[in-house]
């Protein structure tokens, strides 16, 4: 897929696809048949309700590809054909991952039931009153004991992260240690009910036992691999920065375990998610990089095999350093490819933040039907999801941790309010014109202009500057150019729409100038900075009173 998308297949290549398509089409076939069997033999009816429609459409993608290459064979330079399997492609990815996502969530959620239930478990034995019943409650503490161990086994088997591996594995051997102490306190209490020494002892193992359960249950809960956590929390920059060290002090035998693996497909998997919503000129640099990084990842990972078998062969481990050293300066190029796209994301996502929502405003006052604001309902929800897509993006590169969690603590406030909006949409189309839902609305907007802009504020404090200013300036004198095209041409209309994008651009600029120079110290530079972002407004208002003459000419 990322072959193709760099156009790096050619036409005979794309012609002898539809044998691998029918192995992947068989492939997405056979998952989708044991991701329905496990929803329909579970009695998790939040998997069932979303596997069921997920193994669907991944048989349904699985379909289209091998469609799609039978009609390479027969027109392998076709465009559209070649379009079609990227996209196709790119539905079996997200499908398969989608799967594996609901099944991982589900073990999880499997393995919190039965931390609950050993909790309840120790309740009852600590309440035993004799030897007969803490007998009883001892047989239902193991049993949801040994469930809560052997699941938790499994997962440390599936969990790839060293760090919470690591403590969930600490946490399950505590567990496993406090068994023995909490029989003989309960045994010890029962015989010595009054000895205060043993009640303290008693206390304190139940108490311990009890808060390891509550720790293992927030374990559990923080490395569930939803979308979310992978793309938030500075993990990119995490990733990128282990992968750099690796490759620093290169050991053959590290890079032919699994670590290196997956902290290569880590990275590659977050820039193809980037990729995906990116401008195409950051997309073919996102996906070129990637290419060339997964190439050079199997030529390291094979000559890593050669040089753990010959350890003695010094030739061999100076080739190995080369590449090491080859593969290093590509992800320090990747890593500016992916700065380069954040901040175009940036550019495009957050300039004029409050305007898809103050047509939809508009429209909804002036008319009545539902139907009607359709379009605008569209625009905003799109424009609202893509905000939250870019923040995320922001935060996988962000490592201060006060900013991210004021930035995540805005984008729960802004999906708060976006769920208040169909509610509100409603209200108005029955009575737009009615006191109480004006104030409604009213409300509804300030809070979303204050919302957006604290969370563009938050973005701002890790955007970076130089690289802000070049594409912004980049933009600004294209926009410029088109400006002066659109004037020799005689048409407003164009003229209009390139003079808005300017100075919204430049209204960014501004902004994000004013902000970074309440931070600067040098008073020359600081008063420098200021005397230049007052000229920069001042040309702002330039373009619409020469639009507004333009108009009048023509």
């Amino acid at each position: 897929m990322i072959a193709v998308e760099w156009e790096g297949v050619n036409s005979e290549r794309l012609a002898d696809l539809e044998k691998p398509a029918e192995e992947l089409a068989k492939a997405t076939e056979e998952l989708a048949y044991v991701a329905r069997r496990l929803a329909e033999e579970s009695n998790d009816e939040l998997l069932a309700g979303e596997m069921l429609p997920a193994s669907e459409t991944l048989l349904v993608a699985g379909k289209s590809i091998l469609l799609v290459a039978q009609k390479l064979r027969i027109q392998p330079d076709a465009q559209n054909h070649q379009e079609e399997l990227i996209d196709s492609a790119k539905r079996v990815l997200v499908d398969t991952v989608k799967i594996l996502l609901l099944e991982d969530d589900a073990s999880v959620r499997r393995i919190i039931q039965a931390a609950h239930w050993l909790r309840d478990c120790l309740t009852a034995l600590e309440f035993a009153g004799d030897m007969p019943g803490l007998l009883a409650a001892f047989r239902g503490f193991s049993e949801s004991l040994l469930l809560l161990s052997n699941l938790t086994e499994q997962r440390l088997q599936v969990l790839k992260e060293s760090s919470p591996r690591k403590r969930l594995a600490q946490t399950l051997q505590i567990l496993r240690k406090c068994v023995p102490m909490l029989h003989t306190a309960k045994s010890s209490h029962l015989k010595h009910p009054q000895d205060q020494h043993v009640n303290d002892s008693k206390t304190y193992v139940f108490n311990l036992m009890d808060s390891t359960v509550k720790e293992l249950i927030s374990l559990l809960r923080n490395t569930t691999r939803s979308q979310e956590l992978l793309e938030r929390n500075g993990l990119f920059s995490q990733r990128l920065s282990q992968l750099l060290g690796l490759l620093s002090n290169p050991n053959p035998a590290h890079l032919v375990e699994g670590e290196f693996n997956f902290l290569v497909e880590a990275v590659v998997f977050h820039c193809m998610l980037l990729a995906n919503s990116s401008r195409p000129s950051n997309k073919r640099q996102l996906i070129k990089h990637c290419h060339r990084l997964l190439m050079l990842r199997k030529s390291i990972s094979n000559h890593g095999s050669i040089t753990v078998v010959l350890p003695a062969q010094s030739q061999q481990e100076c080739i190995l350093e080369e590449k090491c050293q080859s593969m290093r300066a590509e992800v320090e190029t990747l890593d500016q490819a992916v700065l380069t796209a954040v901040v175009s994301q940036v550019l495009d996502t957050f300039t004029d933040i409050n305007e898809p929502l103050q047509k939809l405003m508009e429209a909804a006052r002036e008319d009545g039907f539902l139907r009607k604001l359709q379009p605008f309902i569209t625009a905003f929800f799109s424009h609202a999801h893509q905000m939250l897509k870019v923040a995320n993006f922001v935060l996988a590169r962000c490592t201060n941790t006060r900013i991210i969690k004021e930035t995540e603590n805005y984008l729960d406030c802004l999906n708060g309010l976006l769920a208040t909006v169909p509610l509100l949409l409603v209200e108005m189309t029955k009575d737009p014109n009615k006191m109480s839902i004006l104030q409604q609305a009213q409300t509804f907007s300030q809070r979303w202009a204050w919302t957006t802009e604290s969370l563009l504020a938050c973005i701002d404090e890790t955007i970076n500057l130089p690289k802000f200013l070049d594409l912004s300036i980049q933009e600004m004198a294209d926009d410029r150019e088109c400006c002066e095209q659109e004037l020799e041409s005689q048409n407003p209309g164009g003229f209009s729409w390139h003079a808005t994008h300017m100075t919204s651009r430049a209204a960014r600029v501004v902004q994000v100038t004013n902000r970074y120079v309440d931070q600067v110290r040098d008073p020359i530079f600081k008063n420098g900075l200021l005397v230049l972002v007052k000229q920069l407004e001042i040309s702002i208002l330039e373009p619409p009173l020469l639009l507004r003459r333009f108009q009048e000419q023509v």
